[in-house]
């Protein structure tokens, strides 16, 4: 935008994009998340001992599922994950792209590093906490009222835990009370 506005510093709601879900979360019984241990960039990838941590952290206030999506070579480590979480886990491979938007439009709450997904779940509408390191928020935040973006330039790994539990329960406290 800035190319052919200097003076821009924000892009129009009305211009963001939009997919359409073929999926029905009408019968949820609880909130579903989804955690991706998959990224082209290790900068963008939180550690699972504190995912895990979060999440079982979120477990003792707020009922949910936990999806963790990743790619065949990353099976191992979403294993590990599944693992260290005490709350109801579901791992998921997602080799295609449309697998994996088909997985994330069923999803209510979507929990990752910045990367692809980020923009697919704005599209799709799913609210999202999205955390970020090196890659420039300012640049590259997704195009959603409804994503919470952290960050810390160093290393995702360094923005505080509390910090991300408290987006994680802002974004299930409006869930729930849809």
């Amino acid at each position: 935008m800035q190319l052919l506005d200097s003076q821009a510093t924000k892009i129009p709601d009305h211009l963001y994009p939009k997919l359409k879900s073929q999926i029905n979360n009408n019968n949820n019984l609880q909130p579903k998340i989804l955690i991706s241990v998959s990224s082209n960039r290790d900068s963008s990838l939180l550690k699972n001992n504190k995912i895990a941590i979060i999440i079982n952290k979120l477990s003792k206030k707020f009922k949910f599922d936990i999806y963790i999506s990743a790619l065949k070579i990353d099976y191992d480590k979403a294993l590990n994950l599944k693992k260290k979480i005490t709350t109801k886990s579901t791992i998921k491979l997602t080799p295609r792209l449309n697998g994996y938007i088909e997985l994330m439009s069923s999803m209510d709450l979507c929990f990752f590093g910045d990367g692809g997904g980020m923009h697919i779940a704005a599209a799709l509408g799913v609210h999202q906490v999205v955390l970020f390191g090196h890659t420039s928020k300012i640049t590259w935040s997704p195009l959603s009222k409804i994503a919470t973006v952290l960050d810390d330039k160093s290393d995702i790994n360094n923005i505080p835990s509390d910090q991300i539990l408290e987006a994680l329960e802002n974004k299930l406290h409006i869930i729930t009370s849809n």
